[in-house]
């Protein structure tokens, strides 16, 4: 299977175990998986596992990773969408080697413990629109769980909004986008 490369996002991102999580908030064990990037030619894989946790404030959210606010957002019946605003992020030790990106996410479908909210049928016609899904379909991804086992199901699209002049491998405008799958963290 050949996943596609993400190298300059979520890095400032860690992960937390579920004992460190804070009661007060929602909390779902997520799998990103790369899955579209019009910023390379020759896309390498990506892959990685976080605890996404979500404070909601009536309709407002803010998302972490630990304790760190990544993005804010709306919930509204099952879906969550959220935005980080500019990032940016720090490539190497040049005063030039730097990449700012933001993170938006629209209708991301949530469960928080329940049976409610279709995510499945989400999940079908969100993959649907990738090439690779008329034949893996699901299993193309690699997940360690099946489609109704899942809890949050969305997309995230990194848009890089600006490069020091030392980045010359990504251009401004140039996306990446990132299937966001998981399951619910019952404490």
């Amino acid at each position: 299977m050949r996943l596609l490369s993400i190298p300059v996002l979520l890095v400032p991102l860690a992960g937390c175990e579920a004992d460190g999580l804070n009661p007060d908030w929602y909390h779902w064990d997520i799998d990103v998986v790369g899955v579209a990037d019009d910023c390379h030619e020759d896309p390498v894989g990506f892959a990685d596992a976080y605890t996404y946790s979500v404070e909601f404030v009536g309709s407002e959210s803010v998302l972490r990773i630990g304790e760190d606010p990544f993005a804010t957002g709306n919930f509204a019946g099952c879906k969550l969408s959220y935005d980080s605003g500019v990032v940016r992020e720090e490539r190497g030790d040049g005063s030039e080697e730097w990449v700012q990106w933001r993170l938006t996410s629209t209708d991301t479908v949530i469960r928080q413990g329940g049976s409610s909210c279709d995510i499945e049928t989400e999940i079908y016609e969100g993959i649907s629109q990738y090439a690779w899904s008329a034949t893996d379909g699901w299993d193309h991804l690699e997940l360690a769980y099946e489609p109704s086992q899942v809890d949050w199901f969305g997309f995230e699209t990194f848009e890089i909004r600006g490069v020091g002049e030392a980045i010359e491998e990504l251009e401004i405008g140039c996306e990446y986008t990132v299937l966001v799958a998981g399951t619910f963290v019952t404490l």
